[in-house]
């Protein structure tokens, strides 16, 4: 330890240097940036430039691998640098981990919330590669990662999204010759034709409720209040009011974002079920970790693979095959126009002749 003023030796420890006086009070590092651009500090009398570029796994412990440059005479050149540092236009052996952090900060502040949380969660599934250098990355590789995400299409959907946005970047820097994202190959999206679920199907999921309770519980609640997935996993546990029989929540649409939604007689014990954990959220499900336990739901009880969206499509058939209000409808889901709401409704063929029979 040396003095940050004459630069004495100092014992370990020491407040006041015994040979100048002065207090041994070093400047704390000071982000230059938001987080995920780096960190620039003092370091004696020179500053260092300092950036995360991949992660690695040592005792069961995941720990950055850091990147550092030091011996700048100012903060100011010090943060200059750090885009060299993360795999600027100088850097040729960038990694996944610093083009993604370089190409996230530019592009995030420019989407919503909602879509940088769904990148966020897609970049995450790539952590076998963060720390790998783009240019020593095969395309074998790539779809290896994403056949093994075991969820449904729009997950690894995401995942071939990112990782061909960092491609981009790094062409763009001249960091590597072509974009081997682009060759990810999907599964089919077996969710792309919506349908609702039948009788038997909810009572098949309603049986996995009284068996296992867990999952089965959000996925109900879904089928009641129309819920979208990234809703369900959204609504906080403060704005619930089970006496009053409703909550808030909803997303995507000026119409849908924290509307009142209706909370059915036969879901308030799953509500109050998931309100016993006392967590922040309703239903603490990860995204990924939603899909997973989505993808092992359809296999446990035998219903089709409509994908978890189809239970909205379910609400909103049955609510108009119940002869509901169409305005009900429409406010309930969180839509603005009729005409939106009959988009996601699929009448079956016993409603359209009960309805036939009643002229």
């Amino acid at each position: 330890m040396v003095c940050i003023k004459c630069q004495a030796e100092l014992p370990d420890g020491a407040i006041f240097c015994p040979m100048c006086g002065k207090k041994q009070t070093r400047e704390k590092s000071a982000r230059t940036h938001g987080n995920g651009i780096g960190t620039v500090y003092k370091r004696g009398k020179t500053w260092s430039a300092s950036v995360t570029i991949g992660w690695k796994t040592s005792d069961n412990k995941k720990k950055p691998i850091k990147k550092t440059k030091g011996g700048f005479k100012t903060k100011k050149e010090a943060a200059a640098y750090l885009p060299k540092l993360y795999g600027g236009e100088q850097q040729k052996d960038a990694t996944v981990f610093s083009l993604y952090t370089a190409w996230s900060d530019m592009h995030y502040p420019t989407i919503s919330a909602d879509k940088a949380c769904h990148y966020r969660t897609a970049f995450a599934a790539w952590n076998e590669l963060q720390s790998r250098k783009i240019t020593t990355i095969a395309l074998a590789e790539l779809q290896s990662a994403v056949d093994a995400l075991e969820t449904g299409y729009y997950p690894k959907r995401d995942m071939k999204i990112v990782m061909s946005k960092i491609y981009e970047y790094a062409l763009i820097h001249d960091l590597c010759k072509r974009n081997l994202a682009e060759y990810i190959r999907l599964p089919k999206n077996t969710a792309s034709k919506h349908d609702a679920y039948s009788e038997f199907e909810k009572a098949a999921i309603w049986k996995d409720w009284k068996d296992n309770k867990g999952f089965a519980g959000v996925v109900l609640v879904m089928l009641l209040t129309g819920l979208r997935p990234g809703e369900a996993r959204k609504i906080r546990s403060e704005s619930v009011h089970v006496e009053q029989r409703y909550m808030i929540g909803g997303i995507k649409t000026p119409a849908g974002i924290d509307r009142e939604i209706p909370i059915a007689e036969k879901i308030v014990p799953i509500i109050e079920y998931f309100l016993t954990n006392e967590t922040a959220r309703l239903f603490d499900y990860s995204e990924k970790t939603f899909y997973a336990e989505w993808a092992a739901l359809v296999k446990r009880t035998g219903i089709r693979d409509l994908g978890a969206d189809s239970c909205r499509h379910t609400w909103f058939t049955n609510m108009a095959e119940s002869d509901v209000q169409p305005e009900v409808i429409t406010q309930t889901g969180g839509h603005t126009k009729l005409s939106t709401s009959m988009l996601y409704t699929h009448v079956s063929l016993d409603a359209k002749r009960d309805a036939v029979n009643r002229l």
